[in-house]
């Protein structure tokens, strides 16, 4: 399934995202997004499609305002634990 494809579980308003259509992600395969745990070259190979996204901004945007644990894989170039430590400070 690609990024264009992927749907948001029922619980989240999607509200405007048309900046989708502009994601340098459009078309890719979601699963290259959601890297496993420790996967640290899975991770980088997503953050460069997200360095060159237009749409980089909004899309960290949107995944930071829902709950951690709802917006699991790399979103505006960003982890999970980038945007909760955006979100809530560097845990210590």
């Amino acid at each position: 399934m690609s990024l264009d494809e992927y749907e948001l579980p029922e619980i989240f308003d999607a509200g405007d995202q048309l900046w989708r259509e502009h994601a340098a992600c459009r078309g890719l395969d979601t699963n290259m997004f959601f890297p496993e745990r420790g996967d640290y070259h899975g991770v980088e190979a997503a953050r460069q499609v997200c360095m060159s996204c237009p749409v980089r901004t909004e899309c960290g945007e949107y995944a930071l305002g829902f709950p951690d644990y709802a917006m699991p894989g790399i979103w505006g170039g960003l982890s999970g634990r980038q945007r909760r430590e955006m979100k809530w400070g560097k845990a210590s």
